[in-house]
């Protein structure tokens, strides 16, 4: 397994965090723990006077519209998760959990819910480190070490308890992207094999942004970068092609957001946001839950 720390699940939980801090609640990120599990050097910007906003503003240079965009990721899945935990969910697995704070956010709701968090070693390290300074206490969630791309997460979530016939749902919040297809494709799969009325909820980049990225706002930036930071998108897919995605898993869409719609919901004419990037919830065909109002 590699070692190394990921620069975009650091990147995108700063984003939060200055995020949490906005004055206009339409333009609030509502995770308002995000600030506790940050590296050391990105807090200390916050005690610099207009530190952050400087900050942000280089950000939209790196990647723009992204601010945005995490504002209207972490809402959708927010949102899901609280529809799953009305209906009655057995267990979460946070599939690339980075420093996802919703085992502490949703901490009493998840009480007894089976919590897994799903990432690399030195990622879950650091996490429950800064956490346990923060004083976020113990989530109770089950730490799993795994690398998807290597490795599938059937057996390394069964070894730690992970019930096959329990319903479940699967958070992959800045995930699929950097997977390759067989990864995403054994995930899917995993996916269909759990309990009645398991579901994914995850984003994804269009293909047609890396075809022509000039068509789509903040993508040629963002694409460049990553590269620089060797953490490129592998995993590309147009909204029209999710269902032939999901369906050899007998997967159907329960609620979808592509750039267009996030454009109209999150978007405005100070903070645009990304047009590469969409959404989507997709849960077994036979016990498809009707999409939220």
């Amino acid at each position: 397994m590699r070692r190394e720390r990921s620069i975009t699940a650091e990147g995108v939980a700063w984003l939060r965090a200055v995020g949490a801090r906005e004055t206009d609640e339409a333009r609030r990120n509502p995770d308002y723990l995000a600030h506790g599990l940050l590296d050391p050097r990105f807090r200390a910007l916050g005690r610099v006077p207009g530190g952050w906003a400087v900050a942000l503003r280089a950000w939209e240079v790196f990647a723009p519209g992204y601010y945005q965009y995490e504002l209207a990721r972490t809402r959708y899945l927010d949102g899901v998760l609280v529809d799953a935990l009305a209906a009655g969910i057995d267990q979460l697995v946070l599939v690339g959990s980075g420093y996802d704070s919703r085992v502490y956010r949703f901490g009493e709701q998840l009480a007894d819910v089976r919590t897994f968090e799903l990432d690399r070693a030195v990622t879950l390290e650091l996490k429950q480190r800064r956490a346990s300074k923060r004083g976020y206490g113990d989530s109770g969630s089950i730490k799993v070490a795994l690398d998807l791309n290597l490795a599938t997460p059937v057996e390394a979530l069964r070894q730690h308890g992970y019930d096959d016939d329990a319903r479940t749902l699967f958070l992959c919040s800045g995930v699929l992207m950097y997977l390759e297809r067989d990864a995403v494709e054994r995930l899917l799969g995993f996916v269909a094999e759990s309990g009645a009325g398991s579901s994914i909820c995850f984003d994804y980049v269009l293909e047609s942004a890396i075809r022509d990225p000039d068509s789509h706002y903040g993508a040629r930036g963002m694409i460049r970068n990553l590269k620089r930071a060797s953490e490129p998108y592998r995993f590309v897919i147009d909204p029209q092609d999710l269902p032939a995605l999901l369906d050899p898993w007998e997967l159907t869409l329960v609620s979808s957001a592509a750039p267009d719609d996030l454009r109209r919901t999150y978007g405005s004419a100070a903070r645009p946001i990304c047009e590469y990037m969409g959404l989507a919830h997709a849960a077994h065909r036979q016990a498809a839950p009707s999409p939220p109002s």
